[in-house]
C-alpha cells in the first residue's frame, strides 16, 4: 500500500493512505478484538501521532501478555528471580543479558559495545538468536564477552521457542536482560512477558516504547531523543543518559575513517578508498567534477515519503548545481522513485509558466527554475549507489557535502556513519522518538 502511493503526483494518495491507516488503527483498537494490523515497527514509517503509536504498541504487548499468563506459564514452570548483588546470596558481580537477532552483518552489530563493560562490576552474556553469518562482526560480537557467555541460540520460532529463550536467560541468573530487536523482526517481547528476569530494558532496537511495563522496567533514551514531555508516551519508566544514547565503538573498528574522510574530501587521491569501493553514482559524480553540491541520504528507502522526496525534488531544481546521493536499499526501489521524480520534473515544469505570470516575470525572467534546462531537471541528479564493503563505505560516504535526514523515521546508524565521516546533517526532529 504504501509503494502503491509513490504513483500519486499530487501527493493525495499518500495523505488518503495514512489517513485510512489512522482510521483503521483506531477502529481496530476500538474493537479491542485483537491488535492492529499494523505492527508497531511498521507504524513508525507513517506520520502517525505518538498516543496513536502507543495505543498500538500496547495493543500488540498485551496479547503477548495474554500468551505469557496462559499457556506459556505453564509450559515455562517457575522463573525464579536471582539475587541481586551485595543481597544474601547474590552475585559479586550484576548479570547482564543481551538479546538480539543482528549480531552480525547488521547495524546493531555494526555498533557493538559489549567489551566496554566493567568486568569487575558486570558480567555480559549475550543470547545471539542467529546463526555465525561468516562476518567480521559476528566474530567481533563473540568475542567481546567471556568464554561461554556468548550463546548462539538461532532464530526465534524457528530454533528456539519463547519459553526456551525464558528458560536460557533464566538458567544463567540474569539480573538485568536487555533486548537489541524492541518492535523489529525476531523480537522477544513474548519471551519477557514470561519476566525470566527481575529487571528488563528495551534499547537501541525500534526506537520507541514496548507498550507494557510487564514486558519492560526500562526505555534507555537522552533528553534530545525523549524530551520530558514526551514521556507519556512511553509504558517504560525512561533511562535518560548523557548525552547521547547511541553509543558505538567507532572509535575502534573506524579509527581509520577521520582521517581518511578528510583527504579524500580535500583531494588527496593516495587516500581514497580501492577501485572496489569507489561506487559514487554517475549523476553525483558528473555533478561533483564541475564542482557542485552533493547531498545525500543513507537510509532504507522504506523510511522516505512522498511529500520529503518531493521537498528534495524541489530543491534540485532550485539549485541547478546539486545532486541526491541515495542509497539502493532495496534495489528494487529505485526505479519506483526514478519514476516519481521524472514525473515530479513534469508536474513543476507545466506548473512553473503559470508561477512566472503570476509574479509579473515571463520565461525570460530570472525566476527559480529560469537557470535550469528541461533537461537539468531534478531526476537526472538522483543517483544511486548499492552496498559497499565496511571498511571502505564511510570513506566513500565523505564525498556528499551534507546529510539530509528523512523526517518522518529518522537516521540511526546511517546518521552516526555520517557524522564520522564528517558529512554534517540536517535533521528535523518530531514527536517519536523514531522522529
Amino acid at each position: 500500500h504504501k509503494a502503491a502511493a509513490w504513483g500519486d503526483g499530487e501527493g493525495l494518495a499518500w495523505a488518503a493512505l495514512v489517513r485510512d491507516i489512522e482510521d483503521a488503527a483506531r477502529a481496530q483498537l476500538h474493537d479491542a478484538v485483537k491488535a492492529p494490523s499494523l505492527k508497531p515497527f511498521q507504524a513508525l514509517a507513517f506520520p502517525i501521532s505518538a498516543a496513536l503509536y502507543l495505543a498500538i504498541a500496547a495493543a500488540h504487548a498485551a496479547v503477548e501478555v495474554r500468551k505469557a499468563d496462559g499457556p506459556l506459564r505453564t509450559i515455562a514452570g517457575p522463573l525464579p528471580h536471582p539475587s541481586g548483588p551485595g543481597l544474601p546470596g547474590g552475585a559479586k558481580r550484576l548479570r547482564i543479558g543481551y538479546m538480539s537477532t543482528d549480531l552480525g552483518d547488521h547495524p546493531v552489530g555494526h555498533q557493538a559495545w559489549f567489551w566496554a563493560h566493567n568486568d569487575a562490576r558486570f558480567q555480559v552474556v549475550i543470547f545471539a538468536l542467529n546463526w555465525d553469518d561468516g562476518s567480521f562482526w559476528w566474530t567481533n560480537c563473540s568475542r567481546m564477552v567471556a568464554p561461554g557467555d556468548f550463546l548462539a541460540l538461532g532464530k526465534p520460532g524457528r530454533d528456539v521457542t519463547p519459553v526456551g529463550l525464558a528458560q536460557a536467560v533464566n538458567s544463567r541468573q540474569i539480573h538485568v536482560l536487555i533486548t537489541l530487536n524492541g518492535w523489529t523482526s525476531g523480537n522477544q517481547v513474548d519471551t519477557m512477558a514470561l519476566r525470566p528476569a527481575p529487571i528488563q530494558v528495551e534499547y537501541m532496537g525500534s526506537h520507541d516504547s514496548l507498550g507494557s511495563m510487564v514486558v519492560a522496567d526500562l526505555f534507555v533514551t537522552d533528553r534530545i531523543a525523549t524530551p520530558a514531555d514526551f514521556a507519556d508516551y512511553f509504558a517504560e519508566r525512561l533511562l535518560v543518559v548523557p548525552p547521547s544514547f547511541f553509543i558505538n565503538e567507532y572509535a575502534h573498528s573506524r579509527a581509520h575513517v577521520p582521517a581518511a574522510a578528510d583527504a579524500l574530501f580535500e583531494g588527496h587521491s593516495d587516500m581514497a578508498p580501492p577501485p572496489k569501493s569507489s561506487g559514487v553514482p554517475p549523476e553525483v559524480a558528473a555533478v561533483q567534477n564541475r564542482g557542485g553540491v552533493v547531498a545525500c541520504n543513507f537510509n532504507q528507502l522504506f523510511k522516505l515519503d512522498p511529500p520529503t522526496l518531493r521537498g528534495w525534488l524541489r530543491l534540485l531544481r532550485r539549485v541547478p548545481d546539486a545532486a541526491m546521493w541515495l542509497l539502493q536499499l532495496p534495489a528494487s526501489a529505485e526505479a519506483r522513485l526514478r519514476i516519481f521524480a521524472r514525473e515530479d520534473d513534469l508536474a513543476s515544469a507545466s506548473a512553473s509558466p503559470r508561477r512566472d505570470r503570476a509574479s509579473g516575470r515571463g520565461r525570460g525572467g530570472r525566476g527559480l527554475h529560469a537557470s535550469a534546462s528541461p533537461q537539468e531537471g531534478a531526476e537526472g541528479r538522483v543517483g544511486f549507489s548499492g552496498r559497499v564493503g565496511w571498511q571502505d563505505h564511510l570513506v566513500l560516504k565523505a564525498r556528499a557535502n551534507l546529510s539530509l535526514d528523512s523526517p518522518v523515521f529518522n537516521s540511526h546508524t546511517s546518521g552516526v556513519d555520517m557524522l564520522w565521516a564528517g558529512v554534517p546533517m540536517l535533521t528535523l526532529p518530531g514527536e517519536t522518538m523514531s522522529s
